[in-house]
């Protein structure tokens, strides 16, 4: 019960004033029932907020957890190809890579995005501020970055791969390193 609802039940009774008069007063001063003052209290709105609060904690943790849990659900190979391969032919092997049971996604990684991935991995700023290269080393890095679902067996994936035309190898992302 809030305060105005005790006020106006107390007009509403019949009571002695002087009875009237005392739970008057411990209304103003924020204490009734047998004196213990009555603290916290949460209204319907309050409560309502805390449970909206909640909630968006609940699925902010649960959408976060299951985004994890499917970032660790798959195993990540890269694809290189043999020096003469074509445009063509890397399209048919990216094709071909689609198409192989296990593999939940693939990627093409052109040589520049392989070069600015390295840079960020092995030099600091003031190196590729100097120029201390003119031009792309990793001219022909291009790969297949590839997902292989976490039930697929890796082994087998890696071997029908390996025997597609134009590939020269294929490495877990751990043997890059």
């Amino acid at each position: 019960m809030n305060k105005k609802q005790l006020e106006y039940t107390l007009q509403s009774l019949t009571m002695p004033d002087e009875m009237a008069e005392e739970m008057a007063g411990k209304i103003k001063s924020g204490t009734h029932k047998s004196g213990i003052s009555k603290g916290f209290r949460m209204s319907r709105y309050s409560k309502t907020a805390a449970a909206a609060i909640v909630c968006v904690m609940l699925l902010t943790v649960g959408t976060t957890a299951y985004a994890g849990y499917h970032v660790y659900q798959t195993k990540n190979l890269r694809v290189f190809f043999e020096e003469d391969i074509s445009d063509m032919q890397i399209e048919q092997v990216g094709e071909e890579l689609e198409q192989i049971r296990g593999v939940a996604s693939s990627r093409f990684i052109s040589s520049d995005e392989a070069w600015a991935e390295f840079q960020a991995i092995y030099f600091d700023e003031e190196i590729m501020e100097e120029g201390a290269f003119d031009e792309n080393p990793l001219i022909d890095s291009y790969n297949y970055e590839v997902a292989v679902e976490l039930t697929a067996n890796t082994g087998e994936i890696r071997e029908l791969i390996e025997g597609i035309e134009g590939v020269r190898k294929v490495s877990d992302l751990t043997e890059l390193e």
